[in-house]
């Protein structure tokens, strides 16, 4: 196919990469600033500290307030925000093409002059933990922790990126400080940019809004912990008194930029990741009428290993059941591959679906991010594309023996536990742990 577009990529005297693509279609800019600086380097027993920082780049800084920044951003028919997460930092910037320059030097301010106070933190710490305690009264939200504890571990990417009550609290105005200084660099940062400005224009905005930009040399950003493999069944229950069961059961995945990789987003398709067209959803919905959705996740690794998650919502009287179809669907495809149906409705999907990953300038920004973020290739979703139309039966087979596993996973249950037990024929759970919502304050479910 067709590059729809030019990417082109340099650096500005500061040292911060600008990835940038034009496309003439509309006079719009969108740019996002990504900082290698995510709750995975939260300082040990700190977490939430990426997630304040995050915060406070939407308050006063130095120079403006909080409300300047907002009316002029705002008054030019655009938008700026910041976001965390467990890999990064961004912000996100739309406008109207001719206003660019103002809205990248605002970005600028955010991230360069961002002021601390104690004052500040203590309302956000107030409102984090209580933002935290109502999703510990959400069952989707629970399943998430519990989940994502069973998978990672006491790894870091085992706990929320924004922390939990027990770590939240004992953050210091220092800790933000220290994190800014470390990770808020022009060496630790890249800026996307997609438009329909010509890229030299793209560039000497970038250099005057970000190329006076100082610091230390690039930091040296902390080796990450090893993910423990998953060995054996493993099942956490959490109880809390409600009348549904929410299910997540799963295992390690590979890296995203992985080469086999497209063969497993196949898989995925035909087990849960096609809605109506998979078999979680025929077998578990539509045949046996036992839940109110039932979907299947593939997700690439960064500098861990990704996640590979079925997931369904029940009655928690017929959880069991839900669970040992579930179960059935995935040994099947493990042990004898997909059918040629279900390869050419994937084929047929894809075929359709790719391209529109990549319409609007947000995608694309998007894209781009992921470019960097994952070592893959410039247009990659269409190399994709061409990729997945080649793939054989056995293509997809040989990758679902060694990375789709019937017999080393996590299952993670949010429900009432006088209604449910784990009691699966043919399955022995070799550790099984029974929490309740509040556990998930602290970090100790990470722990053995």
């Amino acid at each position: 196919m067709k590059e729809p577009f030019e990417v082109r990529r340099t650096k500005i005297s500061s040292g911060m990469k600008v990835v940038m693509a034009r496309r003439d279609k509309l006079p719009v800019f969108y740019a996002v600033l990504v900082l290698h600086g995510g709750s995975v380097y939260d300082p040990p027993g700190k977490n939430g500290v990426a997630e304040l920082v995050s915060r406070f780049l939407e308050k006063d800084t130095l120079n403006f307030t909080r409300r300047e920044i907002s009316n002029l951003i705002e008054g030019l028919g655009g938008w700026l925000v910041s976001d965390s997460g467990h890999y990064t930092q961004q912000v996100k910037l739309g406008l109207i093409s001719k206003f660019a320059h103002h809205g990248l030097s605002m970005m600028a301010e955010m991230v360069i002059n961002t002021r601390f106070t104690r004052e500040e933190l203590e309302k956000e710490q107030k409102k984090l933990i209580s933002e935290h305690n109502d999703e510990l009264t959400v069952p989707s939200e629970v399943l998430s922790y519990a989940f994502n504890s069973g998978i990672y571990h006491n790894h870091p990417l085992g706990a929320p990126s924004d922390g939990v009550v027990e770590t939240i609290q004992n953050i210091t105005l220092d800790d933000l400080i220290n994190f800014h200084r470390k990770h808020f660099c022009p060496t630790n940062a890249f800026l996307v940019a997609v438009s329909d400005l010509p890229h030299e224009e793209v560039v000497s905005m970038a250099e005057d809004s970000f190329g006076s930009w100082e610091c230390n040399p690039k930091p040296a950003l902390p080796e990450l912990p090893k993910v423990a493999p998953i060995k054996g069944k493993h099942a956490i229950i959490v109880d809390m008194k409600i009348s549904q069961a929410f299910i997540a059961l799963g295992h390690h995945a590979p890296m995203r930029n992985d080469p086999i990789f497209n063969r497993l987003v196949v898989a995925n398709f035909a087990i849960g990741g096609g809605r109506e067209l998979s078999r979680m959803m025929r077998e578990i919905r539509i045949k046996n009428g036992l839940a109110y959705s039932a979907y299947s996740v593939l997700k690439g690794g960064l500098k861990a290993p990704g996640v590979f998650a079925a997931q369904t919502e029940t009655k928690a009287e017929t959880a069991t059941d839900a669970l040992k179809l579930a179960l059935d669907i995935i040994r099947d495809v493990h042990e004898h591959g997909i059918t040629e149906e279900e390869l050419t409705m994937a084929k047929s999907f894809f075929q359709g679906a790719i391209p529109r990953m990549a319409e609007s300038n947000k995608q694309i920004a998007s894209a781009l991010i992921n470019c960097e973020l994952y070592g893959l290739q410039d247009f990659y979703w269409i190399k994709e594309i061409e990729e997945i139309a080649s793939l054989s039966l056995d293509d997809v087979s040989s990758a679902v023996r060694k990375h789709i596993d019937p017999d080393n996973f996590v299952m993670a249950v949010v429900t009432d536990t006088e209604k449910f037990k784990p009691e699966i024929r043919g399955v022995t759970f070799d550790k099984i742990k029974v929490l309740s919502p509040d556990d998930f304050k602290t970090l100790r479910p990470l722990e053995d």
